[in-house]
Order: structure tokens, then C-alpha cells, then sequence
């Protein structure tokens, strides 16, 4: 009963800072984690009890990622009880390169899709380079079909942005949507009016098999495309940070890092000495 109240308190002061459905879900999955670790009520736990449990975590390898969510979500809910935490830093976050795929490889993956809505649903996360969540959220009334342009209305952090389109797949997108037989205000329709995450997921899993590319691919796999090959297009970072939702222009200077096709077109200094043909006689020597 202590837990449930717990729970019950706490999602309620989510809700009143109009915390994103999302977000209200991750936190309560662990808090729920952690009171079943503690096993005591709210009133006597310490910031200690919060360090040993993500100790425990630790141990059992959850990725920086995990760790810093739950950090996240037990700060909430000691300041939701007026205990804020003060004393416990974030853990040090892993610093991975995201998988990007090569235009070749985007083809390849569409064309592997012989569903309709299975090929739109893989173009148009590549042409926006949209979050899941965004796309699954996405109306009809949020596309403007005539300049190839849509907005994402509270996206993450709760703001409104815009973003692009491919113009032939708009014209697809219109012409799908006018064939198809089942109404709804979402540009994927789903058996609950809206498509659900997994199905997506499924069906990107599913394109990737087929195409036999021998990576792990996933929605956010096409967003990290979109934006890196927007970068090697010669589009200014500024830009791309605003379409992709971005807050900190740091988060999209990742894909400098990721790009190799920028990273082979660097003029190689050695290529630029005046160099005699020394080597290649030192080569022939060694082959006789």
C-alpha cells in the first residue's frame, strides 16, 4: 500500500509539470525498480539507498544510459517528497559511433520491401529523419502536401519544429492515402488507429534481413543516416541541428565524427610533398 501511494504521488507531480507520456513512463518502470530493491517507505530512505542501487545496477552491466535514467528517475521522486538529491553525479556516459548506412545500403533496404506501407514507412523516416515516437504521433493535418514540408507538434522537450520531405515521396504519401481503406488521422494507421513502435520496429528488422546487411538497424539507424548525409550534401550543421529537434549544437557535431565519407575526402598532407620516385625504385630492388 506504501508503494502504491509512493507511485501514485509521484506520477501525479509528473503530470502537473506536464512531463511528456513517454518520460512519466520511464521514470515510474524505475522507481518501481527501485522501491522493490529498497523495500522501505519513502520517508527513511537516503541518498545512500539510491547509490546502492545503482551500484546493484552496475553490476549487473546496464549500460550508462540505463544508469543515468534511473539516477534521473529517483531524483524526481525524492523531490517529490521534498528530499531533492544533491550529492550523487551522473555516471560517465559511453561514448559509442552510432551505426549510419550508406545511400547503397538505404537502397537496398527499401527495395528489399515489397509492402506499401512498409517502403513508406522506411522512406520517410530516412527522408525526415523523424524520431520513432514522432512518426507514430504524426497527423495528416501535419503535413503540408504542397510544399513537401510537415511539423512535429511537442516533439521532444515539448516544442514544435518542422521538417522536411522528400517531394516524390510526398506525392506517394497522398496518393496512399487517398487508396486507403481504413480512416484515420495518422499518417501510418495501426489496428489502434495509430501504428505501434514495434510494428515499425519489426518491419525495419525485417528489411534488414532481407537486404542481408550485415548491420544492426533500427529506426533511430535512419535518423543517424538522414542527418549524416545531409552533412556530407554540404548542409550547414545549424540547419540540421533544427531538423533534427536538437538543443545543443553539440549533439549534432556527432555526425562529423561519423562521417566517412568527409573523413576520406581529407587531402592527405603526405599527398602534397614532392616526393621522387625513390620508393618505388627501393620496391623494385626488393621484388628482384
Amino acid at each position: 500500500m506504501q508503494k502504491q501511494l509512493t507511485i501514485e504521488h509521484t506520477t501525479r507531480e509528473m503530470q502537473i509539470r506536464n512531463f511528456a507520456q513517454a518520460t512519466i513512463t520511464s521514470y515510474l518502470f524505475h522507481i518501481d525498480s527501485f522501491l522493490d530493491f529498497v523495500r522501505y517507505p519513502i520517508e527513511e530512505l537516503t541518498e545512500l539507498d539510491v547509490k546502492n542501487y545503482l551500484s546493484y545496477l552496475y553490476k549487473k552491466d546496464k549500460s550508462s544510459f540505463y544508469l543515468n535514467s534511473a539516477l534521473s528517475a529517483c531524483k524526481f521522486l525524492f523531490l517529490a517528497f521534498g528530499k531533492p538529491i544533491t550529492n550523487i553525479k551522473s555516471p560517465k556516459k559511453q561514448k559509442k559511433i552510432p551505426t549510419v548506412l550508406t545511400k547503397q545500403e538505404i537502397e537496398l533496404l527499401i527495395n528489399s520491401t515489397n509492402n506499401i506501407k512498409h517502403r513508406l514507412i522506411i522512406e520517410f523516416i530516412y527522408s525526415s529523419g523523424l524520431r520513432l515516437s514522432e512518426v507514430i504521433n504524426l497527423k495528416i493535418k501535419d503535413i503540408d502536401f504542397n510544399q513537401s514540408i510537415g511539423i512535429v507538434k511537442q516533439g521532444k522537450g515539448r516544442k514544435d519544429r518542422y521538417f522536411i520531405i522528400s517531394n516524390q515521396l510526398t506525392a506517394k504519401i497522398h496518393y496512399y492515402l487517398l487508396l486507403r481503406e481504413t480512416p484515420s488521422e495518422y499518417v501510418f494507421e495501426g489496428r489502434k488507429n495509430k501504428i505501434n513502435k514495434h510494428t515499425v520496429q519489426k518491419i525495419i528488422s525485417n528489411a534488414t534481413k532481407k537486404a542481408n546487411l550485415n548491420k544492426r538497424v533500427h529506426p533511430h539507424t535512419l535518423r543517424h543516416s538522414f542527418a549524416t548525409h545531409l552533412l556530407e550534401q554540404g548542409t550547414d550543421i545549424c540547419i540540421i541541428q533544427r531538423l533534427l529537434g536538437h538543443n545543443k549544437i553539440q549533439t549534432t557535431e556527432l555526425y562529423t565524427h561519423i562521417s566517412n565519407k568527409l573523413i576520406k575526402d581529407i587531402p592527405n598532407p603526405l599527398d602534397s610533398l614532392n616526393l621522387t620516385n625513390k620508393d618505388a625504385e627501393l620496391l623494385d630492388n626488393k621484388i628482384k
